[in-house]
């Protein structure tokens, strides 16, 4: 049975790979995942060096402007601001100026 299990979880997982595509950009690239959001567009992430040598892992604010077209300005209140900063760093990722991110080492 864990082999089985295990050929599974190895087989999604290939799956999955192929599913993303990258490109590169000026200073970084885009990842283009294989989910969507609701209006059915690719979700992608922008990775690139920071000027201190460091890796910023971005939305590019696709996240915020999606929810203002959609009729929610998460920044129009100090509670909704503190709760989706609140909600970000709960899951290690920082809230800042309408961008989501992470910062890391490469």
């Amino acid at each position: 049975m864990n082999t089985k299990c295990s050929a599974l979880i190895n087989d999604y997982l290939k799956t999955m790979r192929e599913s993303f595509s990258i490109f590169e950009t000026e200073g970084g690239c885009h990842i283009v995942t294989p989910f969507a959001k609701p209006d059915g567009e690719a979700i992608e992430i922008a990775v690139y060096r920071t000027k201190v040598g460091r890796c910023r892992i971005t939305d590019e604010f696709t996240t915020s402007d999606y929810l203002f077209l959609n009729g929610l300005n998460v920044e129009s209140s100090r509670i909704m601001a503190e709760e989706t900063t609140r909600l970000a760093r709960l899951h290690g990722v920082t809230f800042l100026d309408s961008e989501l991110f992470i910062e890391t080492d490469e």
